[in-house]
């Protein structure tokens, strides 16, 4: 009789066995091997809340206005600080806003008519502990790559600021971790 049999009733021990052989959600050895960073995560947004997942791929809820603590990989901390800066995009035709529904691109008696560019808002995850300037930096950086023009790239930006940011956020981190360090060998005591 095969795995997969229609005539073996569906009970709820079978249903998990087979979901959780599929979606694994211990972290593999690649992920808890990545640079990971604890931070405060503060969820901008009145009304929704946001659901986080840290290093070990266990998400944290975080409700309107609440701030929380999580080990996230460095990789998902930059997606989200991107995120924040503007320019990241547009709504797409169709999306429903304040104000009614954006329009696309259309052509009207042969006449092409641009549709809504409405800015997407910065994402409500915000990191209130680090410094932004080092993901603006970075983004400059990468803008400054796509722009090349016959291999000579448009310079938009100091490649010195943005190691001396770097150097800032590192400065940063070892303060705080040594400030936890103290905290944590006081017992909390001050």
């Amino acid at each position: 009789m095969s795995e997969n049999n229609v005539a073996i009733p569906a009970t709820p021990d079978r249903i998990v066995e087979q979901v959780s052989t599929k979606f694994s959600l211990v972290p593999d050895g690649r992920r808890l091997a990545a640079a990971s960073q604890i931070v405060k995560v503060q969820n901008t947004d009145p009304h929704q809340v946001h659901v986080v997942v840290d290093r070990f791929l266990k998400g944290h809820e975080i409700l309107p206005g609440q701030i929380k603590e999580v080990e996230m990989l460095v990789e998902d901390i930059e997606g989200f600080m991107r995120q924040r800066l503007p320019g990241r995009g547009f709504y797409p035709p169709g999306a429903r806003v304040k104000g009614g529904v954006v329009k696309g691109d259309r052509m009207v008696d042969g006449q092409f008519i641009p549709g809504d560019k409405i800015e997407l808002p910065p994402h409500p995850l915000l990191f209130p502990e680090l410094d932004y300037r080092v993901i603006e930096a970075k983004a400059r950086e990468e803008r400054m790559k796509r722009t090349q023009t016959g291999g000579v790239a448009q310079q938009s930006g100091d490649g010195g600021e943005i190691a001396e940011l770097r150097a800032l956020i590192a400065k940063q981190q070892n303060e705080l971790s040594e400030m936890r360090r103290q905290i944590g060998s006081s017992g909390g005591k001050r």
